[in-house]
């Protein structure tokens, strides 16, 4: 899941920012880092839009919306959006690296809470919390095509422009068998994310951290490159 990385670099104080509008007020007068369809660049704010987008559309809030139409129904019980300030059974703490700032390639110890660096709440920009039971039945649901057709789901996760892995919010990667899986990774201070769906023998690769990116992604590799062969 995407995350807003360092709130704080850019957002002084993060109570300020409670609900999507709020973000979109703070970056609406921004210029355009290219003209539509010149360049590729990952965007967080371009997440938040869409989830303004939902909001507008279903007429809910975009967390009431995920629980109503994803998590109740996939019976995710341990997922979900709500602020940082309320206490949720089993939530991690996070933790970053001093050095991160500095070299990411030389991240480590000595490590600090990153609680200075998080947002009010999650977004739809990422930031929710889950497990990995819970990241197993939504693997489960799109596969098996439960969440959205067949033909959403192609459109979903077939990269949108050669020589580059991403799709509609997945990104295309492979394993050692040449098996192309579909998913996405996150981060951002004290917290990483990996989850790859690899639907045509089965697997779903999870993986959570509670330190710097790339955590999740360096232990998701590694196994999803060691997979067990079901050719």
């Amino acid at each position: 899941m995407a995350v807003f990385s360092g709130i704080n670099k850019y957002y002084k104080d993060p109570s300020k920012f409670k609900e999507t509008a709020d973000y979109i007020k703070a970056n609406a007068d921004n210029p355009l880092g290219a003209e539509p369809g010149t360049k590729f660049a990952y965007s967080n704010y371009g997440y938040v839009l869409l989830g303004a987008i939902i909001e507008k559309a279903s007429g809910q809030p975009y967390e009431s919306f995920l629980k109503e139409k994803i998590f109740d129904p996939l019976g995710m019980k341990d997922t979900g959006m709500r602020p940082e300030h309320e206490h949720v059974e089993g939530r991690s703490k996070g933790y970053t690296s001093e050095t991160q700032a500095k070299d990411e390639a030389s991240a480590g110890p000595p490590y600090k809470s990153n609680e200075d660096t998080l947002p009010y709440k999650p977004t739809s920009a990422g930031g929710s919390y889950s497990t990995a039971n819970d990241l197993l039945k939504f693997a489960n649901a799109l596969k098996d095509n439960k969440l959205i057709s067949e033909e959403t789901k192609k459109l979903m996760i077939t990269p949108t422009q050669k020589d580059n892995p991403f799709a509609y919010g997945s990104i295309e990667r492979e394993n050692n068998d040449g098996e192309k899986s579909y998913g996405h990774a996150g981060g951002a201070e004290g917290m990483s994310s990996d989850l790859q769906i690899f639907e045509k023998s089965g697997y779903a690769v999870i993986s959570l951290s509670n330190l710097d990116p790339p955590a999740a992604i360096w232990m998701s590799e590694y196994a999803s490159k060691r997979l067990p062969s079901r050719k």
